[in-house]
């Protein structure tokens, strides 16, 4: 199939309701280059599964998709001023708890709360980022096989992974 051919079956998949997340990338008739977008999948950040078309190589018609991971960032920048912004108003309700309960207490309650929470704020993000490339990756696998189906492209073998982009051959040939 052409990628023109290939947009259109996966856009009336989607109307179906078997492509949730399709969005034909917006330009002229999708021809090369980033084609569509699988939106709305990942846990804890959603991401976006890009695919490109290319010419084929083995064959005069037809063309090959490859395709990328991309993590939506508003959501993360959300989530990191969150966690930083929760950080002092911690400090000024342990400080309150801690008097109220032990009328004895008269310590520079941030001296320790500081350095036993805010170490943790990068962690927290680096760790959901983490998940969420993982989760990323396993789904995307899936949408591939879908797409596959949908355009009767043969199965081409165990899917690769590009590295930074995230996934790359799971469907790679349609005729």
């Amino acid at each position: 199939m052409s990628a023109i051919e290939i947009v259109s079956t996966l856009e009336a998949a989607a109307r179906r309701g078997k492509m949730a997340g399709f969005q034909r990338l917006p330009g002229p008739t999708p021809t090369q280059g980033d084609v569509f977008a699988v939106s709305d999948f990942g846990t804890p950040f959603e991401s976006v599964l890009l695919a490109r078309a290319q010419p084929s190589i083995q064959r005069a018609t037809g063309c090959e998709l490859s395709f990328g991971i991309r993590l939506r960032s508003k959501l993360i920048w959300v989530f990191a001023v969150v966690l930083i912004a929760t950080v002092w108003p911690g400090v000024w309700l342990t400080d309150s708890m801690l008097k109220t309960y032990f009328s004895g207490y008269d310590f520079a309650t941030w001296k320790w709360y500081l350095p036993l929470t805010a170490p943790f704020v990068p962690l927290a993000l680096w760790t959901a980022i983490k998940r969420s490339r993982a989760s990323a990756q396993v789904e995307a696998m899936q949408i591939i096989e879908r797409i596959r189906q949908f355009v009767g492209a043969p199965d081409s073998g165990a899917p690769q992974s590009t590295g930074r982009t995230g996934v790359s051959g799971g469907m790679t040939k349609t005729d």
